[in-house]
């Protein structure tokens, strides 16, 4: 799915014992994002202004909601 609150996820999966034990790494391979992360910001400026913790917030809406209508957050 493309939309500008969400990366792209190109592959998920788990490496190491092929015993199928579960006890192998996790894995994520996902869209390199350019920017500051949110406990980055959190430590460098500390409590959020209401208007920056609004606009996050709804930031995350909008992508969760794309993300649930296309179907891609099933299992959350």
């Amino acid at each position: 799915m493309t939309h500008p609150n969400v990366c792209r996820v190109y592959d998920v999966g788990e490496v190491g014992p092929s015993t199928g034990s579960g006890q192998g790494q996790h894995y994520i391979a996902m869209e390199y994002v350019d920017g500051e992360d949110l406990a980055s910001l959190l430590r460098r400026i500390g409590r959020l202004p209401k208007d920056k913790a609004v606009q996050i917030a709804r930031q995350l809406c909008a992508g969760l909601s794309a993300a649930t209508k296309k179907g891609s957050c099933t299992g959350i």
